[in-house]
């Protein structure tokens, strides 16, 4: 069969790939060829887990997931059936990873596709699409898929009984805010900000002083310090090497002339391009992905829409060939007649990291001519994806010029017994620095502790014996430093050093710890909140596994035995499963579908039952999941019952226990049982709870009068709904005394 690009004339092929941006690009680059092509988009995933339950089922040694269609999928799938019908081939081109591997999978099988042609690219360039279809067909990787169904569904298999316990365990320990949950990669990234906030809090500083000596030699000043640090107790210690320094002559003992190469930066990988954007751009992680996503995809450019750099989620340094010898060439006639002393003629080399997958090349520019230079790129970029082109475009053609060059001289100095040490860090020749130089080594160095070590410091040259003459001998206080608290781009970094989820799912940690209030981010540092401090104690005392760092790193390891054929993806999902069944057991704990229904549930499951005319079933009372199923079959939909008095746009919504506002950022939530011990005491004629909210609803204070107070006294007061302690919803509280004027008046 003619699959060709060339090869075949008048044929028509059909490509699928996963965004509609990139098929739009795509669909642009085969305008031209000899056979006519249909590009399709999934728009993602074809088939997922259900939002709002388990979604696991175990079935004769075997692990299933409920998977479903997602919304309007049928449509897409449709849309793929009916273009397949008479194409001579039909190519699926959905992205080199897990999760791609599984959107082909789905496509070939709720579109019933025979004969389906595999293919998959990195950079979305004519050339590469062209060489992908000629040259780069293969079968698809059922273990590939294993693998990533093994992560999603021991993501549910651990997160959702997980985090029920935790909550359970909360309400049992009392505790007054309860935890939304914890899971696989949440947890471990929590225990690094834990562990962290722990060393800041039992942190305490002390002062101490240093010895310092200022010379003159041959014309130049500079400082030397001696390392002792003297506390407060040790004053006479001090005083004594002071007397030394000012009596006994100061001899070079020693003097080193070192010079040293230092390297570029490597290429960019996903968390590296994460850090170097939030601390140059303060870019939120999940912003950056955007907007590389989009230069990955394909803008519009004066000549077509073109991709402007390989596929953003990565943690390979490697580089290509082809773009290597590109980038020489282009090197080379930018540098002129310099380019023998700037450009590396021979490929660099970086080593990845142990744990790797190096699926992909590293984040780079997918051209390197004139009309792809940042200067000329940016007429038609947004300002925004300007910043992160230009920023990757320089970070990537670094990699192929000389080391930069520095004097890192070390001078030791002798004064009766007592040593001075000072080094140098002098640049010499720029190197690979004069390409955006100064704005990479900020990217890397913002929050490193060690910053001050890059500070230039010159020293003069020496001969060992030189004695010197010292200008001025003083101390200077210092303090011991606290901890560094973590910054968001050190903390993406560290998460993908420690082998802490891929770099499809860097970006989602730090919004997931927010979202969940673990973790608050002020002015780029992360500060985990009392309630994250909570969450992670439990956590390690009762699930340990759950937050361990190697025990993560080690899961990510199990998750490429199951893709490389090595491990079995249901021995995997057996051994989280029983992890969870060995905390259950630890703790007492029983999930809905083993504990009994409750009175309550019984009592409106029956009212429901009257109300639609059906019969209570032995199963539907089993268990407390099984009548809340019924439950929810048979109640009416929830109503809305007014507008919310905090942020006055929503609506407010009964719910079978809580009347909550819709916006759940809002916070509003008032417990409908609090609101029936109201009246239960006050009010026992005035039995609607969801008329009375409805009431309170439409104004700031309520009247109520005829109340009934502990003696049996009447009265008449106003009411409105007020923030509890500790975060736990609102309730109804007096505001104000009002004068009887008898019956029920409301302002």
């Amino acid at each position: 069969m003619g699959v060709g690009l060339i090869e075949a004339t008048m044929a028509k092929y059909l490509l699928i790939v996963e965004s509609p941006a990139k098929a739009k690009t795509i669909a642009g680059y085969l305008k031209d060829a000899p056979d006519e092509w249909v590009v399709l988009a999934t728009g993602g995933h074809i088939e997922d887990l259900p939002r709002n339950e388990y979604g696991v089922e175990y079935h004769h040694g075997h692990y299933q997931g409920r998977w479903h269609l997602k919304g309007k999928k049928d449509k897409v799938i449709q849309r793929i059936r009916e273009a397949k019908r008479g194409a001579d081939g039909v190519y699926i081109a959905s992205d080199d990873d897990r999760e791609g591997e599984r959107i082909a999978r789905d496509i070939i099988k709720h579109a019933k596709i025979d004969n389906p042609l595999r293919i998959t690219f990195t950079e979305i360039t004519k050339d590469a699409i062209q060489q992908a279809i000629l040259h780069g067909i293969r079968p698809l990787h059922d273990s590939t898929v294993e693998s990533q169904e093994a992560r999603r569904l021991i993501d549910r298999v651990v997160g959702y009984p997980m985090s029920a316990i935790i909550r359970w365990h909360f309400r049992v320990m009392k505790r007054h805010v309860l935890p939304s949950g914890i899971g696989r990669v949440i947890s471990p990234a929590l225990n690094i900000l834990g562990m962290n906030e722990k060393a800041i809090e039992e942190f305490v500083p002390e002062s101490y002083e240093q010895i310092v000596v200022d010379y003159s030699h041959r014309g130049q000043q500079f400082r030397l310090t001696n390392n002792l640090k003297y506390k407060p107790e040790a004053a006479a210690e001090m005083e004594a090497a002071l007397h030394a320094f000012r009596t006994s002559p100061h001899v070079v003992e020693n003097y080193k002339r070192i010079t040293n190469e230092v390297r570029p930066y490597p290429p960019f990988i996903t968390a590296r391009l994460q850090r170097a954007a939030f601390y140059l751009f303060r870019f939120e992680p999940n912003y950056t992905m955007k907007l590389a996503q989009e230069l990955y995809e394909g803008v519009d450019t004066p000549w077509g829409r073109a991709g402007m750099i390989t596929y953003p989620r990565t943690d390979s340094y490697h580089l290509s060939d082809h773009a290597v010898d590109e980038m020489i060439a282009i090197l080379t006639d930018h540098y002129g007649e310099e380019a023998d002393e700037y450009v590396l003629m021979t490929k660099r080399q970086f080593e990845n990291k142990t744990n790797a997958q190096a699926a992909h090349e590293a984040i780079r520019p997918t051209h390197f001519s004139e009309e792809y230079w940042p200067g000329v790129a940016q007429q038609y970029l947004t300002e925004d994806q300007t910043r992160l082109y230009e920023m990757i475009f320089y970070r990537t053609m670094s990699t192929q010029v000389r080391n930069a060059l520095y004097d890192m001289s070390i001078l030791e100095v002798d004064v009766g017994g007592n040593k001075l040490i000072g080094r140098a860090y002098e640049r010499l020749f720029d190197g690979w620095e004069r390409l955006d130089g100064h704005r990479i080594n900020i990217a890397e160095r913002n929050d490193d502790p060690n910053a001050f070590k890059y500070r230039e410091v010159v020293l003069p040259e020496f001969d060992v014996g030189d004695e010197l003459r010292p200008l001025e001998i003083t101390t200077v206080e210092g303090h011991t430093k606290t901890p560094p608290r973590y910054g968001v781009g050190r903390f993406i970094t560290t998460l993908d050093n420690k082998g802490i989820g891929r770099p499809s799912t860097l970006d989602t940690v730090i919004p997931n710890l927010e979202k969940k209030k673990y973790v608050k981010v002020v002015k780029g540092m992360l500060h985990v909140t009392q309630l994250g401090m909570d969450v992670n104690d439990w956590t390690t005392e009762h699930a340990s596994w759950l937050n361990d760092l190697e025990e993560s790193k080690r899961f990510e390891e199990q998750l490429d035995a199951v893709e490389h054929d090595k491990q079995s993806r249901d021995e995997l999902i057996e051994e989280y499963t029983k992890r969870v069944a060995e905390v259950k057991q630890a703790l007492g704990y029983q999930d809905m579908s083993e504990r009994p229904p409750s009175q309550n549930q019984l009592t409106f499951a029956a009212r429901l039952a009257r109300e639609a005319g059906v019969t209570l079933t032995d199963e539907d009372v089993r268990s407390a999941a099984s009548i809340s199923k019924f439950i929810s079959k048979y109640k009416k939909p929830n109503q809305e019952i007014g507008k919310c008095p905090v942020c006055k746009t929503h609506p407010v919504v009964a719910y079978e226990k809580v009347y909550q506002c819709t916006n759940k950022e809002c916070g509003f939530r008032v417990w409908k049982k609090s609101v029936e011990n109201f009246l239960e005491r006050y009010h026992p004629e005035y039995q609607d709870a969801d008329a009375l909210v409805t009431d309170m609803l439409r104004r700031k204070k309520t009247r109520m009068d005829d109340l009934t107070g502990k003696n049996g006294n009447r009265f008449s007061a106003y009411y409105a709904f007020e923030a509890r302690e500790h975060g736990n919803g609102y309730g109804i509280s007096r505001v104000g005394w009002a004068r009887k004027t008898g019956g029920t008046k409301h302002e």
